[in-house]
């Protein structure tokens, strides 16, 4: 049972509360005024206290979070969903838990903004669900209302945005024959092989199977930089040979990709560790051992 305070309840609940009208009224009747939900590693006897623990089950891979989460986000976040989300908050919240503090001439420009800039370009689908929003019985939860529509469509532009398929495809080619373009004597040697794959988002995959000098390192940096800053691709560097000569120049490329530190796994034998400078509260990194290994 949760805390009580204030004559309100508090609680922790499953995700799925939601698909229960009927449990969602008795919570309100009871006097639940919020709920808390977590996420937590679905294992058992697992020390829950360590970090990343709540957050992902341990043996998903980084990739394989960053598509659930995107798929997440797109289910989430249609125009559908964002109205039956504000629909249910309307019809199971008690009182407003927005209201507008802007003067009558700020609120009527928010309002004219959404109208023009979020649902009129969303096309008929989206002003229907619009519509089927407007509390029409209860006018002062329309700040509520307009609130959950731009807090939803911000998130929807955002995700667009920064991991839309469509909107960077073209991008997305000119940047890997930069990358490509940049190597070419290290592809033709073979030190060097590039792989694209694409699921919910494309990853481009350099495998160092040789040793480099610092012509590579200079030269794919800024290419692979601009191909991170430009699309919503991740990149895999295998690093399968490495010598302390290299070290400095494989510093200098990670130095270039810290900012897009989440969307780079660096791929390195165990045995190679102590000389890769691998900062992994950064990168997502991944060790493995050698087939050869003794």
């Amino acid at each position: 049972m949760g805390a009580i305070t204030s004559s309100e309840c508090l609680d922790r609940v499953s995700l799925n509360l939601a698909q229960d009208a009927e449990l969602l009224e008795l919570f309100r009747d009871a006097g639940f005024g919020w709920v808390f939900i977590g996420i937590e590693t679905p294992e058992d006897s697992t020390d829950n206290t360590r970090l990343g623990t709540n957050i992902v089950p341990k043996r998903m891979s980084p990739a394989a979070m960053v598509d659930g989460y995107l798929a997440l986000y797109r289910r989430l976040l249609t125009d559908r969903s964002i109205a039956e989300r504000i629909r249910n908050k309307l019809r199971h919240m008690g009182r407003p838990v927005y209201q507008s503090t802007y003067p009558a001439r700020d609120r009527i420009g928010i309002v004219f903004r959404l109208l023009t800039k979020g649902i009129l370009p969303g096309g008929p689908s989206r002003a229907a669900h619009f519509l089927r929003t407007l509390p029409l019985r209860a006018p002062s939860r329309l700040p509520l209302v307009i609130a959950e529509w731009i807090t939803g469509l911000s998130m929807r532009r955002y995700v667009e945005r920064r991991f839309g398929t469509e909107a960077d495809a073209s991008t997305l080619e000119r940047c890997v024959a930069a990358v490509r373009g940049a190597i070419v004597r290290e592809l033709a040697s073979g030190k060097v092989t590039l792989s694209l794959a694409h699921a919910l988002r494309p990853n481009l995959a350099v495998t160092l199977s040789g040793l480099l000098d610092r012509r590579f390192f200079t030269r794919a940096g800024p290419k692979l930089e601009r191909l991170l800053a430009r699309t919503h691709a991740s990149v895999t560097l295998r690093v399968e040979a490495f010598n302390a000569q290299q070290r400095h120049h494989f510093e200098r490329l990670l130095q270039r990709l810290a900012r897009y530190g989440d969307r780079v796994s660096i791929v390195i034998d165990a045995r190679l560790r102590a000389l890769l400078p691998v900062d992994s509260s950064i990168f997502n990194l991944v060790l493995h051992a050698s087939a050869d290994k003794a």
